[in-house]
């Protein structure tokens, strides 16, 4: 993560394709907000990026360990909801 804020403090991207050249990874998700994948799918990064003022501003880190277990927790909820209802029919 380190070695990705030292990388886009130096960097002058001028649009998308500039950005994909250096992060494969990165998806336009809405107006001005970009999604790196970090560290091979360890973070995600959503950074609001202005090209013509040459601002990069993280919004939000996730690390995706977090994530995997959120997803897990409510399917396991879920599972639990359904398994309930199956023993009380």
């Amino acid at each position: 993560m380190q070695t990705f804020i030292e990388f886009v403090e130096d960097v002058e991207w001028q649009n998308l394709n500039a950005i994909k050249v250096d992060f494969n990874s990165v998806d336009y998700v809405s107006i001005e907000r970009y999604v790196f994948d970090i560290g091979g799918n360890k973070y995600r990064v959503i950074a609001v990026i202005i090209f013509i003022r040459g601002v990069f501003l993280i919004q939000f880190v996730e690390h995706m360990l977090n994530t995997v277990r959120l997803m897990l927790n409510r399917y396991n909820r879920k599972e639990k909801k359904l398994w309930k209802r199956k023993l009380l029919i």
